[in-house]
């Protein structure tokens, strides 16, 4: 080889390795790449804290089958501490009128670009869990978890738990009987797996009142003494939200998302409304994972949080988001940014609810904040005792429920109405107007109480107390706020009691003679998990006044306004939530009963009391000039069935807000067995407002093999790492030529061809290789997406800076 090959073969190595050091700085934008070798199953380590509390040994039934299956399962993502670090401060100054970011919120990709893994490690542990033989269903658009689906055999497998049968009371249970294990590769990087139990959070309330005898009676102040009964009108005069319809908000444009764990019959919703004088606005329901069916405790719970937030915010968009775990709801709610309000009306208390899944519900709710989206939860049923659950007596302690504890969430607790007992006739009409309404005023409150009585009794009271988990939040003060050092709640409550003025509701088809069901008999329910959607909303409806595309966490907003504008609260300065405890167990005193008593400003029982819905929503914080300019956007119908090898179309529509006048810019994605090329938008461009056409097709669907490809080009590739990865290969094919018959020999052709290895190796960290992963578009059997199938196609606006998304639930019949 002459001295010039040699000098030419040096600098073109020099110049593939400079390169690879260009490209690799270029591709690293959003996050470094934190799995730094290979995802070994042979080396593991323990991931503690998944251990469910009710999973114990003497209610162990033993191990499940090994094929046994095994959905809804997610692995959970742990953000690095600088991470972390950003993630507060943005959440701090989100809030921060002074700050540059003040109500700028995060799209779901956004959030993955600075807080979710690279797409490089995302890649990668698809890869390993598709090799584990798991069904990977879904990454999420905020790169945190990965859902997937396997067996009871391929847990043990991948993660080493078994999954056990549990019996506890009565009720049959899976669970994993021992902490799992991951590969050591990804230590510190994932957070939890969700799904190894089924246990489910608790509906909050329920407290049902059917033995009225009022067969024909079309009215609902009734009898002699009067019996008095919640409608919507009633509830828009007791808290003047009547007075926010007057000034022309009543939800339009507006969406509200509610949490649910069972299948629902709109025609109970449909009913309600039309019983309330409210004009017909069905639900959206969106399924994500497995099809929950219908269930007979958790149907009136799903009803009556449906009804109630639709009967406040009249004609905003109600989407009902179901699954099998109503915290499955929330996750993927959350992951895909569907509704600046979040209504939850199910939890457990602290105790019940194991610490890994208790940070991985926190981290969740800071998400949402910094999105936009505000999370309202139900305080509880139970008074102090929240780990009770309906029984006579306390056994377990005082407690409080999650998520309202989380202190990214509002609590919502509940109240009683007090002055109309002895003075009726100064609150209520003798008869119903044409919504069924007969509330004169607002009905002066106190805390909701109702001693155990009746056949069936049990504790009844609006949950409040102290948590274990969370400290006091920088926010949390004002007069009345205990200087415990702890996360106090409720934060705000409203009407919760079912025995004095509950609420109506129509469920399993009870509505049949106006309110009332075949036999005469009044749904009548009550309970905090009444009081969170009617609070929802309200908060809809503030949104729309104060032209806001979101709050985020309102707690700081509202322990503001209390000490600023104290009247626009109804301060609870009566009643307490102490509950009656039975002798020698758990943290019962020798008083035989526990909690707390309400007093002036906040208190442990009500919070920072009711509010004057129009007094709050006028004292609340506005963005300066009406609002940034921006838009939203939405569909209709939500909701789509298409024929196998067939299309469909729903209408989208774009509404500007603030003086916006940018053109929109649509694309829409659906997961697998569809492909993207059966979801597009047309036109794909929208100027300032107006409509287009989103068109759903089965008929060149592919179902996608779950299967891995490797690339040697760029994803996604800026032109930048194109051209340099380009200029790579040419540089390779150059370096190869030395080693054909008559070239390089002997040890120089062994430095070649490591160089050559090299230089390959580097593709990967350049940017200019990259895994496919499973389940994505561009292969598999060309074949019609066959009739059953159902998926929720994502479409995505985009205009400068702002980007918004809607969902359409598409199902193949």
């Amino acid at each position: 080889m002459s001295v010039r090959t040699q000098l030419r073969l040096v600098f073109g190595v020099a110049t593939f390795f400079l390169l690879i050091a260009m490209s690799s700085s270029l591709a690293q934008t959003s996050q470094k790449n934190r799995i730094l070798r290979a995802i070994d199953s042979g080396e593991a380590v323990a991931l503690m804290g998944h251990l469910h509390p009710l999973a114990r040994p003497e209610f162990d039934r033993g191990a499940v089958a090994p094929a046994f299956p095994m959905a809804n399962l997610a692995l959970h993502f742990r953000m690095t501490d600088a991470q972390q670090a950003a993630l507060d401060k943005l959440l701090r100054d989100q809030q921060d009128p002074a700050s540059g970011v003040y109500h700028k919120w995060l799209t779901p990709e956004q959030f993955a670009d600075r807080f979710g893994l690279s797409t490089d490690d995302i890649n990668r542990i698809v890869v390993w869990m598709q090799s584990q033989g798991f069904h990977v269903e879904d990454v999420a658009r905020s790169r945190n978890s990965v859902t997937f689906s396997g067996t009871a055999a391929q847990l043990q497998q991948a993660f080493r738990t078994e999954i056990h049968h549990f019996n506890v009371n009565g009720e049959l249970h899976y669970a994993s009987a021992s902490e799992p294990a991951i590969p050591s590769a990804l230590a510190g990087i994932v957070l939890r797996i969700r799904g190894l139990d089924d246990f489910r959070p608790r509906p909050k309330g329920l407290h049902f009142s059917r033995g009225h005898n009022l067969l024909a009676v079309s009215r609902y102040t009734i009898g002699s003494p009067a019996s008095h009964f919640i409608s919507p009108d009633d509830f828009a005069t007791i808290y003047n939200v009547k007075a926010l319809y007057a000034a022309g908000s009543d939800g339009t444009g507006q969406k509200i998302a509610v949490m649910g764990q069972t299948n629902i019959q709109t025609s109970d919703i449909d009913r309600f409304r039309s019983l309330s004088g409210l004009s017909v606005n069905t639900p959206q329901v969106i399924l994500t994972g497995t099809d929950p069916g219908s269930n007979t405790t958790d149907l009136p719970e799903a009803d009556l949080d449906l009804e109630w937030s639709g009967a406040v915010a009249k004609n905003a968009q109600i989407i009902y988001v179901n699954s099998t775990n109503v915290f499955t709801s929330l996750q993927f709610t959350v992951q895909n940014n569907l509704a600046p309000v979040i209504s939850i009306s199910y939890g457990l208390c602290e105790a019940q609810i194991s610490n890994l899944n208790l940070l991985a519900l926190n981290l969740l709710a800071q998400q949402a904040n910094v999105q936009g989206q505000t999370i309202l939860a139900s305080s509880g049923d139970s008074g102090a005792a929240d780990c009770d659950f309906q029984v006579a007596s306390a056994t377990q302690g005082p407690a409080v429920d999650v998520p309202a504890s989380i202190p990214s969430v509002t609590g919502v607790g509940g109240t009683e109405f007090s002055a109309d007992v002895a003075n009726p006739n100064t609150y209520w009409s003798s008869t119903n107007n044409g919504s069924n309404g007969s509330v004169l005023a607002y009905i002066p409150e106190t805390s909701w109480n109702d001693p155990p009585s009746g056949p069936s009794p049990q504790i009844a009271a609006s949950g409040g107390g102290a948590s274990t988990q969370f400290t006091k939040p920088i926010w949390q003060t004002g007069t009345g706020v205990p200087t415990d050092g702890a996360r106090d709640v409720p934060d705000i409550s409203f009407s919760a009691s079912a025995r004095h003025d509950g609420y109506l509701v129509c469920t399993s088809g009870s509505c049949v003679n106006g309110y009332l069901d075949g036999l005469g008999q009044l749904m009548v329910v009550g309970g905090t998990s009444v009081a969170t959607p009617a609070f929802a909303g309200i908060l809809a409806l503030i949104n729309q006044l104060t032209v806001s595309t979101g709050q985020g966490n309102i707690n700081p907003t509202l322990y503001q306004l209390a000490a600023s504008n104290p009247s626009a609260f109804h301060d609870i300065a009566t009643g307490s939530n102490i509950v009656p405890c039975t002798s020698g167990s758990t943290g019962c005193p020798g008083s035989g009963s526990f909690g707390f008593s309400a007093g002036t400003g906040y208190d442990l029982v009500t919070g920072l009391g009711s509010a004057d819905a129009f007094a709050l929503a006028s004292i609340w914080p506005a963005l300066g000039g009406g609002g940034t300019p921006d838009f939203s956007i939405s569909s209709a119908p939500a909701s789509v069935t298409v024929a196998s090898g067939s299309t469909t179309t729903t209408t989208l529509t774009l509404t500007a807000a603030n003086g916006f006048t940018g053109t929109v810019n649509f694309t829409c994605t659906l997961p697998a067995p569809f492909i993207a090329s059966d979801c597009t938008v047309s036109p794909a461009s929208v100027n300032t407002s107006g409509t287009t056409t989103l068109n759903i097709g089965t008929a060149s669907a592919f179902l996608v093999a779950p299967r891995t490809r490797w690339f040697i080009f760029p994803h996604n590739p800026s032109p930048v790492i194109a051209v340099l990865c380009l200029t790579m290969l040419f540089g390779v094919a150059a370096a190869a030529k030395f080693l054909r018959p008559g070239g390089v020999h002997g040890r120089r052709a062994a430095v070649v061809v490591c160089m050559l290895l090299l230089v390959i190796a580097g593709f990967g960290a350049a940017g200019c290789s990259h895994f496919i992963p499973p389940n994505s578009s561009g292969g598999g059997s060309g074949t019609n997406v066959p009739s059953g199938t159902a998926a929720n196609a994502v479409v995505t606006a985009t205009s400068g800076s702002l980007i918004h998304s809607t969902v359409v639930s598409v199902t193949v019949n």
